[in-house]
């Protein structure tokens, strides 16, 4: 019974840690808070202008402003890149949570690993 609720909670845990949003860092006034996008963002955005050395965040949901665009590249920068005759020294888009800083969030990937691997070992033992 005690490895049948177990197993259950490292189910729900992993189906948490895989559904949720996508969470990008947005700049505002200055400062970058963590936001949790809103449906359909698939990717988040670092832009640095070349006039100075401004960093703007954000989630990207792909529309065809131009302004915020990510649905061409992948986990990539493109640099002395122009948007709306806006010059960037860079333009970066990701994929994944958090992924728009240089800061490396590990704890996000970590939990989702163990996670899924909790799940596998406790569907196999209770196959058993």
């Amino acid at each position: 019974m005690a490895a049948r609720l177990i197993s259950f909670a490292v189910l729900i845990a992993t189906i948490i840690t895989c559904s949720m949003a996508l969470k990008c860092y947005e700049s505002v006034s200055g400062s970058k808070n963590e936001i949790e996008c809103e449906s359909p963002a698939k990717a988040c955005f670092k832009k640095v202008l070349h006039s100075s050395e401004v960093h703007s965040y954000g989630c990207d949901y792909g529309g065809n402003d131009g302004e915020h665009d990510c649905k061409d590249m992948n986990d990539e920068c493109r640099h002395n890149h122009t948007i709306q005759s806006t010059k960037l020294k860079s333009f970066c888009c990701c994929h994944s949570d958090l992924c728009n800083s240089a800061t490396l969030h590990t704890q996000h990937v970590l939990l989702g690993v163990i996670s899924s691997i909790m799940s596998l070992m406790s569907l196999a033992y209770i196959r058993n």
